[in-house]
């Protein structure tokens, strides 16, 4: 995404294009801002034209893995409202099948409350589901925006066969988001 913010700023400057930024994480924030971009929300701005957002993982078939960062629900909200949405990466974030670069499972947002509940559900339907730990946060859980944990849920199977599960995973109470488009 850092490339494509760049690229972005560069054009508004040198095009003398009209756009407004929606960051979707804190960093995202600080990116458009240090890129001198507009920044605008979804109160100002509830039509969008256009939502681009990073892949962690893309597969030979245009399948993805989203969510890596933490902002699962905000990049979901922002596409909603979105006419166009793009998906961005570079050759890093490329792979034959999804699981092969990404090794961190599917980012899913679980409901604190709920997670013994919806980690059984999704380990009935095969895999391991692990809370994701703050990095540099002295073994604090990782959570997102929305204050929901953070899980991976990991089975290479599960993950190449995303399609399918989507339904699954829509019928846990207490799953707040998952992210594998």
């Amino acid at each position: 995404m850092v490339f494509a913010v760049k690229r972005l700023a560069e054009r508004v400057q040198d095009e003398k294009l009209n756009i407004v930024c929606i960051p979707t994480s804190f960093q995202a924030k600080r990116l458009t801002i240090e890129s001198n971009l507009v920044l605008g929300d979804l109160d100002r701005y509830p039509e969008l034209d256009l939502a681009i957002d990073g892949a962690d993982e893309v597969d030979g078939n245009l399948q993805c893995i989203k969510g890596g960062g933490g902002c699962l629900t905000q990049e979901a909200i922002i596409a909603a409202y979105a006419k166009r949405f793009i998906i961005v990466a570079d050759y890093r974030k490329r792979s034959r099948m999804l699981g092969d670069q990404w090794k961190k499972g599917v980012p899913i947002e679980v409901v604190p409350m709920a997670y013994a509940p919806v980690s059984k559900k999704l380990e009935q339907l095969g895999g391991k589901v692990t809370l994701r730990m703050g990095v540099a946060k002295a073994g604090t859980l990782r959570a997102t925006s929305t204050v929901c944990f953070v899980a991976d849920r990991w089975s290479i199977a599960w993950c190449r066969s995303g399609c399918d599960r989507q339904f699954q995973l829509s019928l846990g109470r207490g799953l707040w988001n998952h992210r594998q488009t």
